[in-house]
């Protein structure tokens, strides 16, 4: 199933994976961390946990983020950046 993030490329590999956080109309904020498999998924929540620091300083308070993974590992500790929001 290929992804795409608003204007982004269509990007259609096997080991895709999205870690995306939103905020909706009632402040509350949600991460997804999903991927078509167990492989995708386990991945961006890696990533998540390794990168949360980052991420936190580039998106400050609760602004909104997606970052589009390819997991370039078996064991899914191990991923390149496909997109990411500005």
């Amino acid at each position: 199933m290929p992804v795409q993030v608003k204007d982004g490329p269509l990007i259609s590999a096997p080991a895709v994976a999205i870690v995306q956080r939103i905020v909706d109309a009632s402040g509350r904020t949600t991460f997804y961390l999903a991927g078509p498999s167990t492989r995708g998924t386990t991945g961006a929540t890696l990533y998540l946990l390794a990168r949360w620091r980052e991420l936190a300083k580039r998106y400050r308070g609760s602004r909104p983020f997606c970052v589009v993974l390819h997991i370039t590992s078996d064991d899914a500790a191990s991923s390149v950046e496909l997109h990411r929001t500005p």
